[in-house]
């Protein structure tokens, strides 16, 4: 059975400061305790609760409640007052002997009087103070008076005199009064709240006191989170708190943390006629002010709210100083705020939807007119019909370009699509929608595109063209999609003539790079001399001669390093990009592929570095596309550095952004983040999750080879898969595929995709010595003619495993010294490998003992149990022996860490998705495969699971 919901006892303070004045009165010495707060606050529940006490003391209690119908009569307060004691209402009886006849008379005087009586006020007062006297002679008396705001003026002048002269009388005095509300007599109510001694203000309810409530009324504890929820959407306002608790039995809801998000949205409905009769009570224009206070939110100001309601400021302010100090409102500066979410819920369910929307289009006239925030303008556009004025535009774009700006993209197409509502000439139509691309762009990738396109097939202004087609051509390049850009490069270029864009559009570059570094320049309008990459002079020469844009840099870059030449020219070109601004999205692509050019050059710190940037700056302009191809490439970056495990968590966090923003599946950066994840988990043995990620893109390992496979990091993935599954001629036939259109492509740089090395390898195993020897020493060729270690030192170590005893074991020798001073961890620890088979080939086993076990520990480091295998079984067969893997520092990813010990710190799934950057789901992926690997079931058992790991969470 559930319990009755009282509220909270008197604190401790409170119930000292009674008692002192109990004993007073006990002994003869009354006083009065005055009880003041806002609505709802506990004030009655307070009085209630020294009224326990005292009469537990023997005392007469009497109370009387101030009643506002009656306000305007005469002593209705004082007989309710006396009519509620046993003995005054006996000696009022004609005939009752057992109370002196003087104080019978007076009863009934004062019963019987009426204003306009010849008995004046006086004499009726000294009436009821003699009876008052009368009624404390055998035992101490306490009179309770509840919303004295409401006495009449009679009533109200007698209880103030009346507080003067109970100092020595056995009475305690206990007053309660509304704040802020009406009262009949102002001045009188003050006079007698100052005779107080003591003065309480209901304190708002505490956490364990709304558990005790919520308990009370639903049978079940609340959840921490659903407790703090209440306390937001009531402010412990007790009143609020019982009306809260007991619709949330009524509608048998949970008291959970799923639920606690909806607490400050309930409709208490039953408090509706209440808070209409009290805000009216205060004037007749409260209850309308509330409620545009409530509609214009953080926008609403005095002036703001008289221009709606049609008031005088003036008037206004006096009710808005009201409704504050009855706890309704709360005015800060000029700013005036509803105090309790759950009023403010009621106020806006009240209002029908039409006249919602219509108070919704007058607040955002009010606040344009009065130079308002466009975003606030536009926030109440959203929830208006169209207006057809030229403001309502103007307002929604000018928000739209604000918001974007602040990195909220969401925002911006909302107010962009609402834009598309109001009545506009087709040319401002078409502008909006450009703008409403690059928006969506952001987020909504098919949207963006069809958007971008129409604006390009059919605007009429050149200038909102060319920019759409820039738009688009720059999203198509950061997805990747070469397909699609290649073919409307010719199109998209055409758009820039005539217009202040620069001739070398995105998708014009791109088209010329495949054709080398000097189309490039060509199509710039510039002679370049591109000498030999190895004397400085010619650098500096070409560097001074081709001084264009970061995007003119980036293409010639990537046409040196696909073309596999000039690697210190393209590095130059690359470092002179990613250190040029980067202050919006329009230079994120320059700056994306220089990057790339510095990880295919070896520069994989400084790559690292700029990638950190690019995910900073995607992040704060909360472009979903571009933080996904940052991530990519530090994925990449990860794989090459041997970091597998972190490479996996940022190609899936990619993968889910570009999922979460509409991306084509067959998009060349989609693939790319699945080939780089296929990649990262062959390499730590996890083939069955590998098929996974490759089915999951709509691709199996079990298709013919395609010629027009849109992706060729795909397509390596895929037959690099092939091969790790044991179905290595199907490897060989689709490596040889990708050959053939890398090469038609004129994509010679192993540093892009090393497909001769991998086939040779494959083709090697499969007693294909000949050809294994010709595709290995060609990648040789272009890796040395490229010059960055981590290419040359993979081509190296293959080709070495594959030539014979002697020649293969210096080539070996060659990789594992070019590869010990970089950062390519992964390729450095094969190479030790291959070393040190090498030299078992030649006998020498005690020397291939060191370089197995430094093997052994980096593939222990990395956490690929592949390569530590491997190093395993070959140190075996030179005769030593490694201990078991004692290493706990990979059993957690870095990702997978950090999500653990916020939650280890009590932190919620989403609390972690906005610490991060991520998506509640990537936090919920984390900590599945964290509670999976630490062996528990729950964010509880966190903590020590971390400890047995070495890991010490921080304290919540």
């Amino acid at each position: 059975m559930l319990k009755s919901n009282r509220m909270p006892p008197l604190r401790e303070l409170q119930s000292s400061a009674i008692a002192e004045l109990i004993e007073c009165a006990q002994a003869g010495y009354g006083s009065v305790i005055s009880i003041s707060g806002t609505m709802g606050a506990g004030k009655t529940s307070l009085l209630r609760d020294i009224c326990d006490d005292v009469r537990s003391r023997d005392f007469t209690f009497l109370q009387l409640f101030g009643n506002f119908p009656e306000r305007e009569n005469g002593f209705e307060a004082a007989r309710a007052l006396l009519g509620s004691a046993p003995l005054t209402r006996a000696a009022a009886r004609p005939g009752n002997e057992s109370a002196p006849t003087d104080i019978a008379e007076a009863i009934r005087a004062i019963e019987n009087w009426k204003p306009g009586d010849s008995t004046s006020t006086s004499v009726v007062s000294r009436q009821i103070d003699d009876i008052i006297c009368f009624l404390s002679r055998d035992m101490p008396l306490v009179i309770g008076v509840d919303d004295c705001q409401w006495l009449d003026s009679p009533s109200l002048k007698w209880l103030t005199e009346f507080s003067w002269r109970i100092r020595q009388m056995p009475v305690i005095l206990v007053v309660v009064v509304g704040s802020g509300e009406v009262c009949v007599d102002p001045e009188q109510l003050d006079e007698l709240i100052s005779n107080a001694v003591h003065e309480f203000h209901p304190d708002p309810l505490r956490p364990s006191e709304v558990a005790t409530i919520l308990e009370n009324s639903l049978g079940i504890p609340g959840d921490p989170e659903f407790i703090r929820a209440c306390i937001t959407g009531t402010c412990g306002n007790p009143r609020l708190m019982t009306a809260l608790a007991a619709h949330l039995a009524e509608r048998q809801i949970v008291p959970d943390a799923e639920n606690a998000p909806w607490v400050s949205t309930l409709e208490l409905a039953g408090l509706a006629p209440a808070l209409r009769a009290r805000l009216r009570r205060v004037t007749k224009h409260a209850h309308a002010v509330a409620q545009v206070v409530t509609v214009l939110d953080t926008s609403a100001t005095i002036d703001r709210v008289a221009a709606m309601t049609g008031v005088t400021p003036s008037v206004i302010s006096g009710t808005v100083n009201a409704l504050q100090r009855m706890g309704v409102l709360d005015v800060e500066r000029q700013s005036v705020t509803i105090v309790h979410p759950l009023i403010e819920s009621l106020l806006r369910q009240q209002l029908t939807y039409s006249a919602l929307q219509e108070l919704h289009c007058q607040a955002a006239r009010t606040i344009a007119l009065t130079g308002g925030n466009p975003k606030d303008v536009a926030e109440h556009l959203l929830a208006s019909a169209p207006v057809a004025e030229p403001w309502a535009l103007a307002a929604l774009m000018a928000a739209a370009e604000h918001v974007l700006t602040d990195g909220d993209p969401r925002s911006a197409v909302a107010y962009l699509r609402r834009a598309l509502q109001e009545p506009s000439t087709d040319s401002d139509r078409f502008k909006v929608l450009g703008r409403l691309g690059e928006a969506e762009a952001r987020i909504d990738i098919k949207e963006a595109m069809a958007n971008l396109s129409q604006v390009v097939a059919a605007s009429s202004c050149a200038e909102v063209r060319a920019r759409a087609g820039q738009q688009l051509a720059d999203l198509l390049g950061i997805l990747g999609d070469e397909v699609t850009l290649e073919r409307r490069a010719g199109s998209l270029r055409s758009l820039s003539a005539g217009t202040i864009l620069p001739m070398h559009t995105t998708a014009a570059l791109f088209e010329l790079q495949k054709q080398g570094e000097q189309a490039v320049a060509a199509a710039l309008g510039r002679r370049v001399q591109i000498g030999d990459d190895s004397d400085p002079a010619a650098l500096k020469q070409f560097m001074t001669t081709y001084a264009a844009t970061a995007d003119a840099d980036s293409s010639v870059s990537i046409a040196f390093t696909s073309h596999c030449r000039n690697r210190t020219f393209a590095v130059a070109l690359a470092d002179r990009v990613v250190t040029s601004p980067l202050a919006d999205v329009d230079q994120f692509l320059a700056h994306l592929r220089g990057n790339q050019t510095l990880i295919h050059g070896g520069r994989l710190d400084t790559a690292f570095t700029h990638c950190d940037r690019l995910i900073t700056m995607a992040t704060a302009w909360q472009h979903l596309p571009a933080l996904s191809a940052a991530y990519g490439q530090r994925a990449d970056i990860w794989f090459r550095r041997g970091r597998l495990h972190e490479a996996v968590d940022d190609a899936r966090t990619g993968l889910k952004l570009l999922e979460d923003s509409q991306a084509d599946p067959r998009a060349g950066t989609v693939m790319m983040l699945r080939a780089r994840l296929i990649h990262a988990l062959v390499e730590l043995g996890s083939l069955a999750e590998a098929m996974d990620v490759l089915e999951a893109g709509g691709w199996t390992i079990d298709l013919p080879p395609d010629p027009d496979f849109p992706s060729p990091a795909l397509l390596f993935a895929r037959a690099q898969l092939l091969v790790s599954v044991g179905r290595t001629q199907e490897g060989i036939r689709e490596l040889l595929t990708l050959g053939d259109r890398l090469t038609d492509w004129k994509i010679a740089n192993p540093a892009l995709i090393p497909w001769r090395s991998s086939v040779a390898i494959a083709m090697h195993r499969t007693g294909h010595q000949k050809k294994a020897l010709t595709h290995a020493a060609e990648e040789v060729r272009l890796a040395r003619e490229w010059g960055a270690p981590g290419p040359l030192g993979r081509a190296l170590r293959i080709y070495g495993s594959i030539l014979p005893r002697r020649a293969g074991l210096a080539t070996c020798k060659e990789a594992t010294d070019l590869l010990a001073d970089s950062d390519w961890s992964l390729e450095f620890a094969w190479s030790l490998i291959e070393y040190g088979s090498a030299l078992h080939s030649s006998h020498r086993d005690v020397e291939a003992r060191k370089f197995l076990k430094q093997a052994h520990r980096i593939g222990l480091d990395i956490g690929s149990p592949i390569l530590v295998d491997r190093a395993k079984t070959d140190y075996g067969i030179v005769g030593g022996r490694l201990g078991k893997n004692s290493s706990k520092a990979s059993v957690l990813t870095p990702a997978e860490q950090r999500v653990a010990l916020q939650a280890a710190a009590k932190q919620t799934n989403r609390e972690i998705a906005v610490a991060l950057f991520v998506s509640r789901r990537v936090v919920e992926i984390h900590l599945t495969r964290a509670y999976r690997k630490l062996g528990i079931s729950g964010r509880n058992e966190l903590p020590d699971a971390l400890r047995t790991i070495g890991v010490t969470p921080a304290e919540s």
